[in-house]
């Protein structure tokens, strides 16, 4: 539903003149990764500590803290990329779509990686200060 909205409301933005995109595969997937992080991003804030589906780094599966602070982080960090994906569908030209999600994917993940990190050390010293 939320993929079909967004193709129809870019349709009647470039039928209105407000965009001048047509929709090429390139745009589509980039639709589709964004809806994909919104629908891993969710429920992502909720999981309990496993092996399979998280923010799983060597110091959040050690500590329940880090556990839970990364995944919340992450969690809302995969919804802004999702959005972001649904912006780059209007704004990037299809040939430079998969560099600029491949890029964003990069930099969120080493974002996470290094929260992740930050927030394991927070809870082995004790500080709750962020």
């Amino acid at each position: 539903m939320v993929f079909s909205t967004f193709i129809q409301m870019g349709i009647a933005l470039e039928k209105l003149g407000i965009v001048n995109v047509s929709f090429q595969a390139n745009h589509v997937g980039a639709i589709i990764t964004g809806t994909l992080c919104l629908i891993m991003g969710i429920p992502m804030r909720k999981v309990k500590r496993n092996g399979l589906f998280g923010v799983r780094t060597p110091w959040s599966m050690k500590n329940e803290v880090a556990w839970v602070r990364s995944n919340t982080f992450g969690s809302a960090l995969m919804i802004v990329i999702g959005l972001i994906f649904y912006l780059y569908a209007f704004i990037i030209p299809g040939e430079y779509m998969g560099f600029a999600i491949v890029g964003t994917l990069l930099i969120g993940v080493l974002i996470v990686i290094i929260a992740s990190y930050h927030f394991y050390k927070k809870s082995i010293t004790g500080t709750n200060n962020d």
